[in-house]
């Protein structure tokens, strides 16, 4: 038997998902990539499934879209190389504009400079008139690569924003719309900032401490072993050298790097340094979070960022 405070919170979630059905929207998010590996690309995921949860049709159009199974989202993949990136970046630009076009459905977003169709809005995560590209190896090739491809993001990031035409373009920091104002003067009374967010209940202090554990004994520390972590790709834009290098005047320390990048080299850095048996590469992972936890502190010297979600997941630990 039903008392009336049951009765009257069963009427209001009634109504309330009524509401919520009547202002549902069909979305479209258009990237090349999502998923629970990388900011950007954890951050889209969880864009889309913050839409799904509150009612509204979303249509994700990506290279790759890694999303729980029943998350209710129509997803078209665009076939392609990921790589090189002087490759896949122009066959993207091809294939997901005819890809939008087909499959467009609603509010369409874009993230960054990468398709070339009108669209409703532009979320800008780096400027790349402005951000600096460094190579992922220091070989002569990859450095051309890198040259080659910091030209073409340039000049698609000016074509493509001139085509799409968007009514709002969203940038992940003040920072980054202060670079979009200057660059591109006839979009500064669209641009908006919306900072990304931290789950900070999987992101918190005191969380999953028996995992920590086990991750610091994985690794080969013990409990009273002083760790630092470093989370990135890009390793030589975000500083890997100089906290390899400042491992070597501080002998209590530890450190674990979290990410892709040149491994060999920079193993050789660290041997060369007497600090190798002290440096651990987790690589790229989807369960950061138990590597925050099981850290004493987090260093990033970087030399540019737009908005580090890395050093938010970590102070929110």
């Amino acid at each position: 038997m039903l008392n009336l405070r049951e009765i009257t919170r069963s009427d209001s979630d009634v109504e309330h998902a009524e509401e919520r059905a009547s202002s549902a929207v069909a979305v479209t998010i258009v990237a090349h990539d999502l998923g629970a590996v990388g900011g950007m690309e954890h951050q889209l995921a969880e864009l889309v499934l913050g839409l799904r949860r509150i009612g509204h049709e979303v249509t994700v159009i990506a290279r790759t879209c890694v999303l729980p199974g029943d998350a209710g989202v129509h997803v078209h993949h665009v076939r392609g190389p990921r790589r090189p990136f002087a490759l896949a970046y122009p066959w993207f630009m091809v294939a997901g504009s005819l890809a939008v076009r087909r499959r467009r459905r609603g509010v369409v977003q874009a993230t960054g400079a990468i398709v070339l169709n009108r669209i409703d809005a532009v979320a800008i995560h780096y400027c790349h008139q402005v951000g600096p590209a460094n190579p992922s190896r220091s070989t002569a090739l990859f450095r051309w690569h890198v040259r080659l491809a910091s030209m073409l993001k340039r000049v698609g990031e000016r074509v493509c924003l001139r085509v799409n035409d968007p009514a709002a373009v969203v940038c992940v920091s003040e920072g980054v719309s202060e670079e979009i104002r200057e660059h591109f003067p006839r979009l500064a009374d669209r641009v908006l900032t919306i900072h990304n967010g931290v789950d900070t209940e999987v992101f918190a202090p005191g969380r999953r401490r028996e995992e920590a554990s086990s991750s610091r004994a994985a690794l080969g520390f013990g409990e009273q072993q002083l760790v630092a972590l470093f989370v990135g790709s890009e390793w030589e834009r975000k500083g890997l050298e100089p906290v390899i290098r400042a491992l070597a005047t501080a002998p209590d320390w530890s450190l674990v790097v979290a990410g892709s990048g040149d491994e060999v080299s920079y193993r050789a850095l660290a041997d060369g340094l007497g600090v190798g048996e002290r440096v651990r590469f987790a690589g790229a992972t989807s369960d950061i979070q138990r590597l925050y936890q099981m850290s004493d502190a987090f260093v990033l010297p970087s030399s540019y960022e737009t908005f580090s979600l890395v050093t938010f997941e970590a102070a929110a630990s």
